[in-house]
């Protein structure tokens, strides 16, 4: 397996620069590649085998944060000839100005989207906050779904103990996820994909602007959607299992 790691190199990128930042070597990310990936086939086999997935999709909420700049510069793939460099990309600025999209769906649409105030970002107060009020809306616009299944990754805020003691007194079960794995991440790899290539080029002046942009982009989506999104996860799953590991680049 170790010898296929640097194809893997969005999954690469991001737990080199972890590990980096820890004082690691590339050894030992490699290493911590490994782990993961027996663990992304560990976690998609128990998933699978819990219950008919038919059922467990329709329990399932799922969400993130994004930051949503203010100037969204369009990136461009290039063909040139051999020898001759690419026109770079616009680079943005140091400190730009971005806002917080805090995002919660299911297979049957959004249930809660919430946008911080400008600059701030998520923290376990501000999430588990939020858990109040997707739990309410859940229930009001649900009403005759009974379990909560919630699917998040392993970011700071979503797997504090205050957070983890959170969702236990409002009887949500948290599904596995393993870590470095965008690709097994809804929110990840279908509704922010789709959101990033709607912004490409969109330049705000402001929040109203963002909220105004975001109102014609949720209302651009139908049902089906957000169907599609979720029901690619059992694929997703198998497709892990088959592969021991490998990541997903669809």
């Amino acid at each position: 397996m170790t010898e296929n790691l640097l194809d893997d190199h969005h999954a690469l990128r991001g737990v080199f620069l972890f590990m980096f930042l820890q004082g690691h070597s590339s050894n030992e990310a490699r290493r911590t590649m490994c782990e993961v990936k027996k663990l992304r086939c560990d976690l998609s086999l128990s998933i699978l085998t819990r219950e008919p997935t038919t059922d467990l999709i329709k329990k399932i909420i799922t969400g993130d944060e994004k930051w949503v700049l203010y100037v969204n510069h369009t990136r461009k793939r290039q063909w040139v000839p051999a020898g001759e460099a690419a026109e770079s990309d616009p680079k943005g600025e140091l400190h730009e100005k971005k806002i917080m999209l805090s995002i919660w769906w299911d297979s049957a649409g959004v249930i809660y989207r919430e946008l911080l105030p400008d600059s701030t970002t998520i923290n376990s107060d501000v999430y588990c906050s939020q858990m109040d009020n997707v739990l309410h809306v859940y229930r009001s616009h649900r009403p005759r779904s009974s379990k909560i299944i919630l699917l998040h990754d392993n970011a700071k805020p979503h797997t504090s103990l205050k957070t983890r003691s959170k969702l236990q007194s409002l009887g949500i079960e948290v599904l596995p996820h393993s870590p470095y794995s965008p690709d097994l991440a809804p929110t990840d790899y279908h509704f922010f994909r789709s959101l990033q290539n709607h912004l490409s080029g969109e330049k705000f002046n402001d929040r109203k602007d963002v909220e105004k942009f975001l109102d014609h982009f949720f209302a651009s989506k139908s049902p089906e959607f957000y169907a599609n999104g979720i029901a690619q996860l059992p694929m997703r799953w198998q497709e892990v299992i088959n592969s021991n590991g490998e990541y997903i680049s669809y």
